[in-house]
């Protein structure tokens, strides 16, 4: 479990499959309110295994992030694994009740309890859509 710190506030935060249980439940203690970023994990090399993952990357970090920023939203990046360990069907993130991912990358927006927004694949190389995320904010 890790920590960024922007600023005074503790904006953007980090974990992994391997601590996701743990971890989201002391991120939701903390924070009533938040955005969580799924994306595959990079090989010793670098190198993610999920091109969509990647191809997402610059999507996300021009229009979720600064609008996270501006809304005061905080963000957790969690790495699903490598390829294999995201295709195991035991993997903590596949079985979390909460969040419900069948795919990566995906942004989910937790809110009161619950998942009220999620985007998977794909719609993540829309920038509009991100953008949408915040339109009841």
């Amino acid at each position: 479990y890790q920590r960024r710190v922007h600023g005074n506030m503790d904006s953007v935060q980090k974990s992994s499959f391997e601590t996701f249980t743990a971890d989201i439940e002391q991120f939701i203690a903390q924070h009533p309110k938040f955005i969580a970023v799924f994306k595959g994990t990079a090989d010793a090399e670098g190198v993610n295994w999920c091109s969509d993952c990647s191809k997402a990357e610059p999507v996300l970090a021009e229009h979720l992030v600064p609008k996270a920023q501006e809304h005061s939203i905080p963000l957790i990046y969690v790495k699903v694994g490598l390829r294999d360990e995201w295709r195991n069907p035991e993997n903590s993130i596949r079985t979390n009740d909460t969040f419900k991912i069948t795919g990566v990358p995906a942004v989910c927006w937790y809110e009161d309890g619950a998942v009220i927004k999620k985007l998977q694949e794909e719609e993540l190389f829309t920038p509009e859509l991100l953008e949408e995320l915040f339109e009841d904010e």
